[in-house]
């Protein structure tokens, strides 16, 4: 999804480099997106609520046209990214608590 949200943003113009994304975009270290790349990883669901926040608040700043609806899009696209991380941890963590109750022993 990360990378997704990248190529959107600098084919819209909106970001030059993976190191202007880092910093201004997901509000980390210059070397963040790389090392995303690298370790092939997503960033954790905070950076990606900061990033929702910074495009959506771009979009709205916008006349309306093109570029804020595609913006917005993207906001949508996050939106869903980070419900459904939210949900698979919150059904790992029920099922964690439901194999405590039961015990090992009665599995």
């Amino acid at each position: 999804m990360i990378h997704h949200v990248y190529q959107r943003l600098r084919d819209g113009g909106f970001t030059h480099s993976q190191v202007h994304f880092s910093t201004v975009w997901l509000g980390r270290s210059s070397r963040y997106y790389s090392n995303l790349i690298a370790t092939q990883r997503e960033p954790a669901i905070g950076t990606m609520l900061e990033l929702n926040t910074r495009v959506l608040r771009v979009a709205l700043h916008m006349e309306r046209g093109q570029n804020a609806h595609e913006l917005l899009e993207l906001v949508g696209q996050l939106d869903e990214e980070m419900f459904r991380r939210i949900s698979y941890r919150v059904t790992l963590t029920r099922l964690k608590v439901e194999t405590e109750k039961v015990g090992p022993t009665s599995l």
